[in-house]
């Protein structure tokens, strides 16, 4: 009887153990500083992960966020060392390598340039004969590379969006393709307030339409698992009215508070 009882509590103390692990469970999430999307300057890390932090938690995940340069936090992802990375765009390279979530933002793109310079475009052969300034590892790699094997287009790459638009500042390229929200916050961080009157952008999307997403590496087998899980949170958030808020949110400055 004694064992029987023995027994019993043994398996009621394992029940509730494999309960807590699962409810408690931590994932590692990496990416990198893109302000006002994404920075540990800002309120919740920013609007981004604000968003995927509320997704996890929803289905009982909390998320850890791992900074690192861009690049790397796609090698750590790549390489299973974290569970996720954010923020991405879908590329055919990425999708060889990783699940893509539902779209967590859009991508509003657009190239930036000088006032100065009197840049006009409708299609991509009409980039013929400007200098690009482009950003090793971005999505748009792909978009370029036919026009940079015919010979037609001229991009001279870098590590960071802001050594493009120093670069465009001095005149030593014509147009950088970023972001327009994180485009105009790193010009008011980089340049003094008369030098950021010198920049412009022109208002045609370069690709549309396109989101950004959360990816989990196809290596790891709880990719699936958590994938459906974030997927579900995120429905949750944008049925709930709460995911356009965030976002309205952060057009107002919410998150321009500093982190906690």
């Amino acid at each position: 009887m004694k064992n029987s009882h023995a027994f019993i509590i043994t398996l009621l103390l394992m029940s509730i153990f494999s309960f807590s692990v699962k409810a408690g469970e931590i994932i590692t999430i990496s990416t990198g500083e893109w302000t006002p999307y994404i920075s540990q300057k800002l309120k919740h890390d920013g609007v981004v992960t604000h968003i995927v932090s509320d997704a996890f938690a929803s289905q009982g995940i909390e998320v850890k966020y791992k900074f690192l340069p861009w690049i790397r936090a796609m090698r750590e992802a790549k390489t299973g060392n974290v569970a996720a990375s954010i923020i991405w765009s879908k590329s055919e390279e990425r999708q060889q390598n990783f699940y893509y979530s539902e779209p967590v933002m859009p991508k509003k793109v657009v190239y930036f340039h000088l006032k100065s310079y009197d840049f006009d475009w409708k299609i991509l052969a009409d980039l013929e004969g400007i200098t690009i300034g482009g950003t090793r590892g971005y999505w748009y790699a792909e978009l370029y590379q036919p026009l940079i094997e015919a010979g037609k287009i001229t991009i001279e790459w870098v590590k960071s969006d802001e050594a493009n638009l120093k670069k465009l500042q001095r005149g030593r390229i014509k147009v950088v393709p970023i972001d327009i929200g994180a485009g105009y916050a790193m010009i008011q961080k980089e340049f003094p307030p008369l030098q950021q009157k010198l920049f412009t952008h022109h208002p045609k999307l370069v690709n549309e339409p396109n989101y950004n997403h959360l990816i989990m590496p196809k290596s790891l087998t709880d990719s699936p698992r958590l994938m459906k899980a974030f997927n579900k949170g995120l429905k949750q958030l944008k049925e709930s009215g709460q995911f356009e808020q965030y976002y309205e949110n952060s057009q107002k400055g919410d998150y321009n508070l500093p982190a906690l």
